[in-house]
């Protein structure tokens, strides 16, 4: 141990303390991945505990450990470095930043943050080594970023790496011809300060100013002057919320790789863990959904702030509202939105933006130009308006040449904008100069819409026809990462044809784009084509170990198939590549819910929800466990949670109501989830729940018509047939429930369930050989779904083929061997078959590995009578009257013992009280003239 060096304690997740050890010794515990960054440090001689990112000593190794991929050396330099300059050799040092009518403060409050006032305009006097002051006009890009007043120590590499970015940043083009995207930054957070420096003040109020440019070069502006405010004073919510909005729009330009989405997600998680209710948590929360595509979860958390006093104002979340209404198509709403938030934020260019392209959308074009020119006189290099009002002026207006000036002006105007907007820019203008029989020019600005989107047919036709060469385009080497955007749109409007196509084309393009290969495969799997999900899945794990968000949802696909096997090694495999994350343990955690693995599943949700505390997902699977445990007291309070967070979460609802079924009554569990129907109209979880209680307590008619009221509200809804099908055959209504088990496998051919039901079906029908062919259908469908080699065995039973039936037991015992369904199939083959000790002792082996209820201790009984162990025989009876003292069959199987005892008086009791007890039972003549017989 180092005497020269600072001592630390540690404080491991699980409270104990460790320790002391040195700066460096701990510095290589981190990089060794021994420690996970999540545990807690204080000085060894004293002080309050702090997190490992709050210590400048370790930020860079834990950085390094959580974003850098060892095996491939691929270093996230860009991510942490924030050094920039205005031009070579130039340090430039903030001095002040003042108004044209003096100096002011920006408001603290969020409310007043979204709605202050942005209409002056703000200079910002900075001086470079001549010392000589330069204003920077916020009207423009600035090239420049403060240095950090708090930089410790920076290693040669990570500012060479820093240089690097900043001049790919600011000197390059942003038309997309550099190589490489930009990357999120994150923050060395800093103390947590109560209140905020004047100089922070200042900055958070020129961010905002950048933030309303709605231009990428503006946003990274913002982006670097937030992170420089949350590194002096590392809990300011209103700094963290403009961040996670900023990262938001910064998103369709980044690479959008595991790093990036770390960046998003720490400081969504910290921020949340700060603010669960609050605005600032629940613009990063909206932010992330967004930016993932998951617009539905976005708008009901949007509905649900607006709904609050506090709230209803707030000119942020009315703007996000009207993007949510606008990306699902509801333009004319959104609109109306828009409007409404741009008396609260005038300034806020990207309101009027979105307004010409709703506008446009909906056909009034004139509309659509004057908001164009609106956002253009109020930020002349807003990019995306110069070409949108081109566009407009070519397809609408049908002024060709003013259209061809304006669009010339916008592709040679420096900026970044949507590769697919630019891509109509480059695509119009090849057209006009088409029209104009200029195929130089044509073919120069047709060869650019193809090198940017080579997947569109009529560009890659227009192409060809103008003399393009394929083969020299270089369109194969770009990066693509705003086809990943594109595919979101489509996804979120439940175009998943299109969205996978997208997304498969971006991955095509870059096959190191793990996103693009994740999204294709949540869009795949919701085409119900799981297998072809599965695989691109397994791509995208391949071109990036460390997206963890890819592995958990593989082995949430493959467990939901019930290969349980198969989801947990994948965990295993990334677990090597992101120690003690949370999301593995939540993977972890689902997977032993599903095998009904309660209390080992409670375990890794604990963990998992130690180390993130506001994942809705935990707290939900937490609830459903502990119900399942019997703790419904605890289960509630984590529902309860899960609702605060989120207080329009159907499935929070749906878990809530049933665990109020189960130990308050059934009417409370009922009344509850109808006021939720009242209040959520449209949630048809809440439905779906209602009648799945009504089936539970065998009110098969009740939920007969509740599933058919689901299916009247979405017939496509698979669990709702499913729910229609079983509900029908339990009232014996046989063909009804044929019809609804077809839907639901039209619906979805890829799952097994609806064809295992018909199997079922067809049993109860009395037609063993239709229910095997169904059960094999089922097999070919899925062979990891559970029950069905034990079905099948059941159906060869009934068609008298013992040999296929032990055929299937041995193949159900192959792929469960720890469960008990192969060794009852087998005891009822032996059982058929007249071996009666191989019967009983296959019934032994299923107790052991699953508690059984008191038939099969009957069935075990007879088996052990049969093959002549009548003392055997007689204590399972024992056991079985002490389970259910009320079963019929116990009485039957003990007359038969004592018959064999050559007892009459005693077997006749029993015999007697079987038919006491099963008065309608199928042998009752044969008992009765059985007992007709002892008594002579």
């Amino acid at each position: 141990m180092s005497t020269n060096e600072t001592q630390w304690m540690i404080m491991l997740p699980s409270g104990r303390v460790i320790g002391p050890y040195s700066t460096s010794a701990i510095l290589k515990m981190l990089q060794k991945n021994i420690l996970s960054g999540e545990e807690r440090i204080r000085l060894a001689k004293g002080g309050e505990w702090i997190a490992f990112i709050e210590g400048p000593d370790f930020y860079e190794a834990l950085l390094e450990t959580v974003l850098i991929d060892k095996k491939n050396n691929t270093s996230a330099i860009e991510v942490v470095s924030q050094e920039t300059v205005i031009q070579k050799n130039s340090k430039p040092k903030l001095k002040k930043i003042q108004e044209e009518e003096g100096e002011k403060t920006i408001p603290i409050n969020s409310s007043e943050l979204a709605n202050y006032d942005w209409n002056k305009k703000i200079n910002i006097e900075v001086k470079g080594e001549d010392s000589q002051p330069v204003l920077l006009d916020l009207e423009k890009p600035v090239q420049t970023s403060v240095n950090h007043s708090k930089s410790k120590r920076v290693s040669l590499y990570l500012f060479s790496g820093a240089l690097v970015l900043v001049l790919g940043l600011f000197l390059l083009d942003f038309s997309g011809s550099k190589k490489g995207e930009g990357r999120l930054v994150l923050p060395k957070w800093g103390p947590t300060k109560s209140t905020l420096d004047p100089e922070s003040q200042k900055k958070i109020q020129i961010a905002l100013g950048y933030f309303q440019q709605d231009t990428y070069e503006s946003n990274l502006e913002a982006q670097s002057l937030l992170v420089q405010v949350l590194e002096v004073t590392g809990n300011n919510l209103q700094a963290r919320g403009l961040l996670c909005l900023v990262y938001r729009e910064l998103w369709p330009f980044v690479t959008q790789d595991s790093m990036d989405l770390e960046v998003f997600n720490r400081v969504v998680k910290t921020t949340k863990n700060q603010d669960p209710i609050g605005e600032s948590g629940a613009y990063c929360e909206i932010s992330r959904l967004l930016a993932m595509g998951k617009v539905n979860e976005a708008r009901g958390i949007i509905d649900y702030y607006l709904s609050q006093s506090q709230s209803v104002n707030n000119s942020i979340l009315i703007a996000l509202k009207a993007e949510v209404l606008g990306r699902t198509l509801e333009y004319e709403n959104a609109v109306l939105f828009l409007d409404t938030a741009q008396k609260l934020w005038s300034n806020w260019v990207k309101l009027e933006y979105l307004k010409g392209h709703y506008n446009l959308l909906l056909g009034s074009s004139d509309k659509a130009l004057q908001s164009f020119e609106t956002v253009i006189s109020k930020n002349p290099r807003h990019k995306a308006s110069l070409i949108q009002k081109g566009l407009v002026e070519y397809r609408y207006l049908k002024t060709t040449d003013k259209a061809k000036e304006t669009l010339i002006s916008a592709v040679k105007l420096p900026g970044r904008v949507l590769r697919s907007l630019e891509v109509k820019a480059y695509f119009s203008l090849a057209q006009i100069f088409s029209e104009k029989r200029q195929n130089q020019e044509a073919k120069m600005y047709i060869e650019k819409a193809y090198q940017l989107q080579p997947g569109d047919s009529e560009i890659k036709a227009s192409y060809i026809k103008l003399g393009g060469d394929l083969k020299k385009s270089g369109a194969q080497l770009r990066k693509n990462s705003e086809l990943v955007y594109l595919g979101d749109q489509y996804f979120t409007l439940g175009d998943y044809l299109a969205a996978q196509a997208e997304y498969k084309s971006a991955y095509e393009i870059d096959n190191l784009n793990a996103m693009a290969a994740m999204k294709a495969a949540r869009a795949l799997w919701l085409l119900s084509q799981p297998g072809d999900a599965i695989d691109w899945l397994r791509k995208a794990i391949k071109s990036d170990k460390k997206l963890v968000d890819a592995a958990v949802l593989l082995s949430d696909y493959l467990s939901q198939r019930y290969d349980f096997h198969g989801a947990q090694e994948i965990l295993n495999q990334s677990a090597r590549h992101n120690p003690n994350s949370h999301e593995i343990f939540k993977g972890y955690g689902l997977i032993e819910f599903r095998r009904n693995n309660l209390k080992v599943a409670l375990g890794y949700l604990q963990k998992s929800l130690k180390l993130f505390d506001n994942d809705e997902e935990v707290l939900l699977l937490l609830a459903k466990v502990l119900g399942g445990l019997g703790q419904f007291d605890e289960a509630q309070n984590f529902v309860i949670r899960a609702l605060e967070i989120d207080a329009t979460n159907g499935e929070a609802m749906v878990v809530y109501g049933k665990n109020l079924a189960q130990y308050k009554g059934v009417s409370s569990g009922i009344s509850y989830l109808n006021e939720q129907i009242k209040k959520f109209a449209y949630t048809i979880e809440l439905r779906l729940a209602l009648a799945d209680i009504h089936f539970d307590l065998e009110r098969f008619q009740d939920s007969e018509r509740l599933y058919n009221q689901v299916i009247e509200f979405n017939p496509k809804l698979k669990k709702g047939w499913i729910g229609l099908g079983r509900s029908q055959q339990a009232l014996l209504m046989f063909q009804r429930a044929i019809k609804s088990f077809i839907e639901a496998s039209l619906l979805d051919p890829s799952d097994a369930e609806p064809v295992f039901y018909l199997g079922r079906l067809h049993m109860d029908m009395g037609q063993p050989q239709k229910a095997l062919d169904y059960f094999q259908k089922a097999v070919r469908i899925n062979p990891f779904y559970p029950g069905l080699y034990y079905q099948s065995g059941r159906a060869a039973i009934a068609i008298k083929d013992l040999n296929l039936a032990l055929e299937f037991a041995k193949k159900e015992r192959q792929r469960n061997p720890n469960l008990a369904d192969s060794y009852l199939l087998a005891a009822e083959i032996y059982d058929s078959n007249f071996e009666y000790q191989k019967c009983a002792s296959e019934y032994q082996s299923a107790i052991k590995l699953r508690p059984q209820g008191a038939l099969i201790y009957v069935k075990m009984s007879r088996c052990y009578r049969l093959s002549g162990s009548v003392d055997i025989a007689e204590s399972m009876l024992n056991v079985a009257a002490s389970i259910e003292s009320g079963l019929a069959d116990i009485y039957k199987e003990q007359g038969a013992i004592f018959e064999s005892r050559s007892d009459s008086n005693s077997a006749i009791v029993a015999y007697e009280r079987y038919l006491m007890l099963s008065p309608n039972s199928k042998d009752k003549d044969v008992l009765e003239k059985r007992i007709m017989d002892l008594k002579k």
